[in-house]
């Protein structure tokens, strides 16, 4: 997992952080992400999931995909992220 995302892509961090406001101040509850292709959706979805439940282990999160295996692939990454040293030291 590359934890150094936020700094190799400074417009997802831009996406996150708006994100970040927009729930801390309950703007938004709800978030849809649309990007062209190659765009690392997957991975910041990945990361956002995490720290959602990391925020509120009552969160429910629904990710959609067009396949069971990329839906399996996509849970196994917020899982890897969850377990990993760093995350669980926040």
């Amino acid at each position: 997992m590359n934890y150094d995302f936020w700094q190799t892509r400074p417009e997802i961090k831009d996406i996150a952080d708006y994100i970040t406001e927009s729930y801390i101040n309950r703007i938004s509850r709800r978030i849809s992400i649309s990007t062209p292709p190659r765009f690392a959706k997957s991975t910041f979805a990945n990361y956002l999931s995490a720290w959602l439940i990391l925020v509120d282990r009552n969160n429910s999160i629904i990710r959609a995909s067009y396949s069971q295996s990329l839906s399996t692939e996509l849970n196994q990454g917020v899982r890897q992220i969850m377990d990993s040293v760093k995350f669980n030291s926040l």
